[in-house]
Formats: C-alpha cells, sequence, structure tokens
C-alpha cells in the first residue's frame, strides 16, 4: 500500500518517478557511474507500485532514451511473440515493439521481460534468431527495465532544463547514444571502465582544442597537437596532466570525447542530486518520526511566571511563536534573549516566519533542532553535560550555542528564491561541497549511521553557515560553538572552507553579514566613538600629536573587544606607521580606509584644499628626509571619488597609492609560510604566545585580497589571561606584535615574490632600525588598490 506522505521531498520524487515508498539507498567510494546508475534504478522500482501502463511506457523510453533505438512507436504485450522468439521466451512476458530506424524504414520487434528479474547478465542485449530471419527482440529484468526506463525519462527531462543542451556541438541524439552505456549489462566489466572516466582535456569543445594546442612538430606524425606552453601554465589542472608534452590530441577525433565528457559530467551531476534528495528525505522522514505534530504542540500546564516572560518577550518581534519549558531558567532566558535580539536585527529573514522552542530534546542528545515541516526552531537550554550525558564542568551555563547552526537549516529550507525550488543545500551550486566534505568524513573514519547523519546535506549546510559566521563574518558569543576540533568540523579542509567562503559570499542577503554581524553578541554593542580631539589645530604640535596617540593606544587596548577590533583594523593598515594606525582605528574603526598624506599629495602638485568635503586625519607622514612630522592624512577612497572629474589628479593619485595588491588566492599558502617562520623560536609563555598570535595574524591579513580577510579574536585561554591583566600589560603585548610584524613583513614579502629557498629571500640580518625603516619604504610602495 503506499504510504501518504506530505513531505514536499517525496512529492518530487513521485512526480519525478512514480514512487510511493522509502527504502535506504547506498552509494560508496567505490561505486563508479555505472553501478550508481544502476542502484537509483533498483531504489526507483522497489519504492513503487507499477502497472501494465508502467511497464509499456518504461520498455519504451528504456530502448528510445538510450539510443538502442532511434524511435519506438508502440509497445503492447503479445501472446505470439512468445512462439517467433523461441526458448528465450520461456516462463517470461513478451512484448511487440514498433520501431522506427533514423531513415524512416519500419520494423517489428519483441521485448522479452523477466519478471523474476533473473536476467540481469542479459540485460538490454538485442538477439536475432538463428532460424528466422527479420526475428529480433532485447531481453531484460522487469526491476531493471522499469527503474531504467523510469530514471532515462526524468534524466531526458533534466537534460532538456539545463545548460548543458546548448553546450557547443552536443546534439540530443549524441546524449542519447551515450545513455546506453549506463543501461545495458555489457558495460558493467573492469574492461569498459575508460567509458566512464573521461580526461580533464575532453572538457574542451573542438575550437577550445584547437585554440589551446599547437602543432607537434614529430614527422611521424604531423596530425597529433600538443597543448601550448602558455595554455598549461594558465591551467594548473591541465599542466599536471599534461605538462611533459607526451600527450598527442586530434582535432578530428575531440568531437566525440568532448560528447562523452558533457553525458558523464551531466549524468554523474543528476546522480550525486538525486542521492541527495533521497538522504534528506530519509534525515526528514525520520526527524518527523520523532517530533510528531502533537509533541510540537504548545504545552498547556506552563507556569505563570513562564507564561508571562513567553507572552512579553521581545523575541516576538522575529518569531512566529515562542514557547518557553518551564524549566528554563528565567535569568538564563534573559541572557539569552538580549543575545537573540542583537543577531536576529541582523540575521537575513524569509517570509515564511519560524517558531522558537526553548525545550529538553529527551533521548536526541542534541543542543538544539530544527523540525522544516513545523517551520520550528528548537534550543535545549540545558547545560551541556546534561544534554550529552558527559561530565558536568565548573562553572558550565545553560547551552544556546546551536542557535546559529539551527538557524542555518532554517535558511536553507527558506532563502530559496522560488517557492517550488529545492532548498539551497540541494541545488547544484552546493554539491561539491557536500562531496568533498564527505569524503573527508569518510577519510576520518566516520561510517555507518554517524556518516549518514553527518553527510546529509542540510546538515552540511548549517555546519558550514557555522564556520562561515565564525571565520569570515567574525561572530562570536553563547549563540554559536567556540570549539571546532571535532570530526564534523575538521572534515572541513581549508580548501572546503574557502569554497564555502565563495558560495556564502554569493548570496546577498548572507554576504552582508560580513559587514554587520562582526560583533560579540553576548556584550552590549556601543557605537564607534572617536576622540574628541580629533582634527584639532593643537594635533598640528609633534609633542601633542604624540600624546595624542599614546592616549589612544591605551583607551583601545583596555577592553578585549576594542583591543581585537584594532588589531584586525591593524592587519588591514599595516602600511601605516603605527601612531597613524591608531589615530585612525580611534576615527572610523576596523573599516579605517586607505590613507594618503598632504605632503605626498603636495609633492606631485595635487591640493588638498580643492577638496573640502574629504575626511582627513591629522596623524604622521613622512618627509623626503625620512623624518615625521605632523600632517593631515586623507581618505584615499573618498578622494577617487572626489576626482573622477579630473582625471590629472586622479592619475597622479594612483601613482602614488598603486602598488603591487595583495596575494589573490593563497591564504593558505600565506598562513603556511608565515607559521614556518615562527617555527624555530616558538613562543614558550602564555603572554610571548598571544604576542606570536597577534604577529602572525598581522602578517597574514596583510597580503590577502578583502574577500578572504577575516576578522580577529582571541582564544578563550587567552581571554582569560587577558582578563587578569594590567592594562600597561595588554598595550604592551599589541605594541610588541606590531613591532615584530613589521621586523617580520620585508622577508615575507621576499619569500612570497621569491620563494623560501630563493637567495634573495634570506635574511640580511638588518638592524631593528634599519628593518623598520625598510618595512615602512615596503608598505609605502606596496599600498593597497
Amino acid at each position: 500500500m503506499a504510504e501518504e506522505v506530505e513531505n514536499p521531498l517525496t512529492t518530487l520524487l513521485n512526480k519525478r518517478y512514480g514512487i510511493t515508498r522509502r527504502s535506504s539507498l547506498t552509494i560508496t567510494d567505490k561505486d563508479t557511474p555505472f553501478s550508481t546508475f544502476r542502484k537509483v534504478a533498483a531504489y526507483i522500482y522497489r519504492n513503487g507500485d507499477w502497472s501494465e501502463n508502467d511497464q509499456t511506457q518504461a520498455i519504451k523510453d528504456y530502448l528510445e532514451l538510450s539510443g538502442m533505438e532511434h524511435k519506438v512507436l508502440s509497445v503492447k504485450r503479445t501472446s505470439t511473440g512468445a512462439s517467433k522468439v523461441g526458448s528465450a521466451a520461456r516462463g517470461k512476458d513478451v512484448f511487440e515493439v514498433q520501431t522506427q530506424s533514423s531513415d524512416n524504414k519500419l520494423q517489428t520487434q519483441y521485448f522479452v521481460l523477466d519478471e523474476d528479474n533473473k536476467s540481469w547478465n542479459r540485460q538490454g542485449n538485442r538477439y536475432t534468431h538463428r532460424n528466422r530471419d527479420g526475428v529480433f527482440w532485447y531481453e531484460g529484468n522487469l526491476n531493471y527495465t522499469i527503474g531504467y526506463g523510469k530514471l532515462l525519462r526524468d534524466v531526458y527531462n533534466q537534460w532538456l532544463r539545463s545548460p548543458y543542451k546548448y553546450h557547443d556541438g552536443v546534439e540530443l541524439d549524441d546524449f542519447k547514444g551515450k545513455m546506453q552505456n549506463f543501461v545495458r549489462h555489457e558495460y558493467a566489466g573492469k574492461k569498459w571502465e575508460f567509458l566512464f572516466k573521461p580526461e580533464i582535456a575532453d572538457s574542451l569543445t573542438v575550437k577550445e582544442m584547437e585554440a589551446a594546442t599547437e602543432p607537434n612538430h614529430d614527422e611521424h606524425d604531423s596530425n597529433g597537437r600538443i597543448f601550448k606552453r602558455s595554455f598549461l601554465d594558465d591551467h594548473p589542472d591541465f599542466k599536471r596532466t599534461y605538462g611533459d608534452g607526451t600527450h598527442y590530441f586530434y582535432p578530428r577525433f575531440q568531437l566525440a570525447s568532448h560528447i562523452k565528457w558533457v553525458a558523464l559530467t551531466f549524468v554523474n551531476d543528476y546522480l550525486r542530486s538525486t542521492y541527495n534528495i533521497v538522504q534528506q528525505q530519509h534525515y526528514e522522514h525520520d526527524l518527523e518520526k520523532e517530533t510528531h505534530a502533537r509533541a510540537w504542540e504548545t504545552k498547556k500546564d506552563i507556569n505563570k511566571a513562564t507564561q508571562q516572560v513567553m507572552d512579553k518577550t521581545t523575541l516576538h518581534k522575529f518569531f512566529k511563536g515562542i514557547e518557553l519549558d518551564n524549566d528554563v531558567d528565567l535569568t538564563q532566558f534573559k541572557r539569552f534573549e538580549d543575545e537573540t535580539m542583537r543577531l536576529m536585527k541582523r540575521l537575513p529573514k524569509a517570509k515564511n516566519v519560524p517558531i522558537l522552542r526553548l525545550r529538553k530534546l529527551g533521548n536526541h542528545k542534541a543542543a538544539g533542532l530544527y523540525v522544516p515541516s513545523l517551520n520550528t526552531i528548537v534550543v535545549d537550554f540545558r547545560n551541556p553535560s546534561e544534554i550529552h550525558g558527559n561530565h558536568a564542568e565548573k562553572g558550565e551555563q545553560a547551552s544556546f550555542s546551536s542557535f546559529v547552526h539551527e538557524y542555518g537549516h532554517y535558511l536553507d529550507y527558506n532563502l530559496s528564491k522560488n517557492k517550488d525550488d529545492l532548498s539551497l543545500s540541494l541545488q547544484p551550486e552546493f554539491a561539491n561541497i557536500i562531496q568533498n566534505y564527505a569524503q573527508e568524513l569518510r577519510l576520518n573514519g566516520v561510517a555507518g549511521k554517524d556518516y549518514t547523519y553527518l553527510a546529509t546535506p542540510t546538515e552540511v549546510f548549517a555546519r558550514s553557515f557555522e564556520l562561515y559566521m565564525h571565520d569570515a563574518v567574525g561572530l562570536r558569543g553563547n549563540l554559536n560553538h567556540s570549539n571546532y576540533d571535532q570530526v564534523e568540523y575538521k572534515a572541513f579542509t581549508p580548501e572546503v572552507r574557502t569554497t564555502i567562503t565563495k558560495y556564502f559570499d554569493q548570496i546577498p542577503e548572507i554576504k552582508v553579514l560580513r559587514k554587520t554581524l562582526n560583533i560579540d553578541t553576548s556584550r552590549e554593542i556601543e557605537p564607534h566613538l572617536h576622540d574628541e580631539r580629533q582634527n584639532s589645530p593643537e594635533l598640528a604640535d609633534k609633542e601633542k600629536l604624540a600624546k595624542f596617540s599614546t592616549d589612544l593606544l591605551h583607551r583601545w587596548t583596555k577592553e578585549i573587544p576594542s583591543m581585537e577590533n584594532l588589531i584586525t583594523m591593524s592587519g588591514r593598515r599595516l602600511e601605516l606607521a603605527n601612531p597613524t594606525k591608531i589615530i585612525a582605528f580611534d576615527q572610523w574603526g576596523i573599516k579605517a580606509p586607505q590613507l594618503v598624506s598632504q605632503y605626498e599629495l603636495h609633492q606631485k602638485g595635487i591640493s588638498a584644499k580643492r577638496f573640502p568635503k574629504v575626511e582627513y586625519i591629522r596623524a604622521y607622514s613622512q618627509q623626503k628626509d625620512g623624518h615625521w612630522l605632523p600632517d593631515r592624512l586623507y581618505s584615499v577612497p573618498q578622494l577617487k571619488d572626489a576626482m573622477l572629474n579630473d582625471k590629472r589628479s586622479l592619475d597622479q593619485l594612483h601613482e602614488i597609492v598603486d602598488r603591487k595588491g595583495p596575494s589573490t588566492g593563497k591564504k593558505d599558502i600565506i598562513t603556511e609560510i608565515v607559521g614556518k617562520k615562527f617555527e624555530d623560536h616558538p613562543a614558550t609563555t602564555p603572554l610571548t604566545r598571544i604576542q606570536e598570535h597577534v604577529t602572525k595574524y598581522l602578517l597574514v591579513q596583510n597580503h590577502l585580497t578583502e574577500e578572504e580577510r577575516y576578522p580577529f579574536h582571541f582564544k578563550p585561554e587567552e581571554r582569560q589571561l587577558l582578563l587578569q591583566l594590567a592594562d600597561t600589560s595588554k598595550t604592551k603585548i599589541f605594541q610588541k606584535a606590531l613591532r615584530n610584524s613589521w621586523k617580520q613583513e620585508p622577508q615575507l614579502e621576499r619569500e612570497l615574490q621569491y620563494g623560501i629557498k630563493h637567495p634573495l629571500s634570506k635574511d640580511k640580518q638588518q638592524s631593528p632600525q634599519l628593518n623598520d625603516q625598510l618595512s615602512l619604504n615596503l608598505r609605502n610602495q606596496r599600498r593597497e588598490r
């Protein structure tokens, strides 16, 4: 009996294949595209109730959409066909198939269907009777013929909706012809594995191949071509495979190779998407079984004090309903309420407003849940040791750290552009993240139910959202985790984390969080108020300017959050003199712009007085004789805007500020190189380890693109130590880290330019003064674009 399920994914699978039930579908690393296709076909068959019409339609689609026949005009069961086919039809059903060839010739053939499913080794084979000319028939199992037929029909429909059908030189019949490789037993053996392993060169169209290659100048093979050196240098993947110059390519064969690549790429993407949908369907079904609707009705025995808090909470502004368990600590709830309000003011919203419940999750042993069918976020308010059954830690408090993870689930299901779209985690843009993460889980020994759960698309999405919020956005507080050492987070390799950042950055509603959620939700958010002495005429005096910068230094290193922001800004503006950094931070916070001095402008004949609306600070600039004097430093971005109609001045400004940009897309390499610089002389005390942490951050940030940069945060143990220190000690930590980064920067610059082992990268053993001067000059030459 078909199971009536309202789950959207079940409805989708029913619409695509006609299936009415659920069962497991397991795909492993050992599966080939052929075996994966077969497994999905078997899954379709065993989860449906199939009629006679399903059988005849499946035979038609199986033959026609695999390219085994050009066109199938009709399929009908026959009682006379068995006598013509002979012994091959004994005990099996025979269908008469009317076909039409590409040259319009009509032919009557037969399909022998084995309802006992014992004919797999003849699946898709075509036979002719040895004694009866003109009698042809195909054979196949009932299960695979129906499964393949249903699967091929949906593959065909998806192809027609995909951009692949517009691919240069690939016709529909070409695509169909490649599909028979997936549905005939003949291609199951190892000798045919090459059909499912296209080379990267096959991804090029004929025109692209001709443009990327040149004649090989081999007198024995004048038709062969090899890749141009310039092409290989621009395409590392090709260079790794074909860099030795021994691979020859022939344009006349490229079209066939390219068609194979297009078909395989499309089918692999299709199978991966289908598998993800099935896995997510099981995940949601299991969730629905454990969280049936009545369990999520607001309880009727809520005590008076809790009910009053529920009725009056400010969280109603962002949630359709709020429920608190009677055991919720109302004092702790106030802390949760304050943090959640700070967070929700900035998080993206969807039309489908969720319900929020603070409850015990019982046997789940999870700190939170999102139930998509009920659009409900559940947060377990108990201590972590109560939730997970661990030993209680001293001073532990109620756990709300799952909130960001669960909100990630909510966004996954509700942020799609169209109502009928799949959730974000099931869309093609996220597929590679799931695939790479799943592979890493297996490499880390995760298997069985743990693997199935962790590799479910929406779980990967929610965990990815957590990491993005922590790493790229810089969110801190009690609503997200602070420890990402568990295997479910370690399986996100540095390369995958970079991909995650790029993925969320292309979602406008989420990318904006980089600017708005670099906060600690556990603290009141105060506006950045600069010192009232900023830009006052008295700062033209060198001694008063020095005192001003010193006062600011003590002010902004007094509290940990402001010190973190100061370090973040310093990493972005390491080229500035240290006192100027502090003054710029006081004026603009972490968004301090690139600056240019009035002295530098004057040297180019540009009068800053012509641009009175451009913001500036009074700080230090280096004169021609090397001395540092009080000066006005102007915002470069604002100057560029003001000079849009003054090309001459704009060109001169670019001559001052343009420099080689920071390394692009090499965050991991830069981090590794910086890390190696400290291996020989690692920090040995808690304070020097903090200094080293800050120094590494400053050096790395100075060489990253704007998209790669991330805010600075002290580690939990560092915070604990800093809270015990005098204010002057925190100031010294910052000053020493800045000084160390300036000393290290010139050599790091050479290592990034020439390589670590290059002679020009060796330390010149300069004096600290010379090193500081070299750093300053270098930074002036490399001003940020």
